[in-house]
This record gives structure tokens, sequence and C-alpha cells, in this order.
């Protein structure tokens, strides 16, 4: 029914992945570096 507005699923699929890689590579970017500097402080 509302069909010709909505984008196709496969849209929103890549929508939805690419924006959870982004979240997941600044979370593993931000734990290297806290590891980092955790590592560096006690050491």
């Amino acid at each position: 029914m509302g069909d010709a507005t909505s984008p196709p699923l496969g849209r929103d699929a890549t929508v939805v992945f690419l924006l959870s890689l982004g979240v997941l590579m600044v979370e593993v970017s931000l734990t290297r570096r806290l590891s980092y500097s955790i590592s560096y402080h006690f050491a």
C-alpha cells in the first residue's frame, strides 16, 4: 500500500550494516587505545 514511498529492503539492510560496522570500529579503536594507556601506566 505504501510501497511507493518506502525505500527497498536492501537499502535498509545496507544502512544498518554500515552503521553497525562503524560503531564496532569505534569500539575496537577505543578499546585498543585504553588498553594501551592502562598497560603503559602500570608498566
